[in-house]
């Protein structure tokens, strides 16, 4: 199962696209360049989903998995 939309804070859907999720990556990851396998997080976090999420469901997902990574790195991209 793979998400297919994404309900935000404002109440509507949109169509789930992937690529911003690297902006959101991109503002959490600063100075981790190369200590993070971001792929690999998201992943793991989307796999965890349904077909219709909330973004808050999706960023809480996101946060949770670096979280499972238990290393210093993981935790500041949390």
């Amino acid at each position: 199962m793979t998400i297919q939309e994404v309900i935000k804070r404002d109440g509507t859907t949109e169509e789930f696209n992937i690529s911003k999720l690297n902006k959101w990556q991109r503002w959490a990851s600063y100075g981790l360049e190369g200590k993070v396998q971001w792929t690999d997080v998201v992943l793991k976090a989307i796999s965890k989903l349904g077909e219709k999420v909330s973004s808050q469901e999706l960023q809480e997902s996101l946060i949770k998995t670096c979280m499972q990574y238990e290393t210093w790195s993981y935790s500041i991209m949390a």
